[in-house]
């Protein structure tokens, strides 16, 4: 089943939502900003990290491999971002070492 860009953005818009609530529960901090941005992952994380204070982005392995290698997307923020990078693993990265 195929949904349209609108049905896209508001699914989207309900998971970075509900992510933010199972981090800060009730008590979101107040300049917290979520966007939804359509374009290139890399340079639109990079754009934005010019009028941010840190830019923090998942990391996903693929495989064996992937365990041992970032993203190109997290590596192009951590080399052209304008501000810190934090690069988050996920739990099955933390349960695996």
């Amino acid at each position: 089943m195929l949904i349209g860009i609108e049905g896209f953005r508001e699914s989207a818009a309900k998971v970075v939502t509900q992510a933010a609530r199972s981090v800060f529960g009730s008590d979101t901090p107040p300049n917290l900003k979520i966007s939804l941005v359509q374009g290139n992952p890399k340079s639109s994380l990079v754009k934005a990290s010019g009028n941010t204070d840190y830019l923090i982005v998942g990391r996903r392995g693929h495989g064996n491999m992937g365990k041992l290698l970032i993203g190109s997307i997290s590596a192009s923020c951590i080399a052209h971002a304008k501000c810190p990078v934090l690069v988050v693993h996920t739990p099955e990265d933390r349960e695996s070492h």
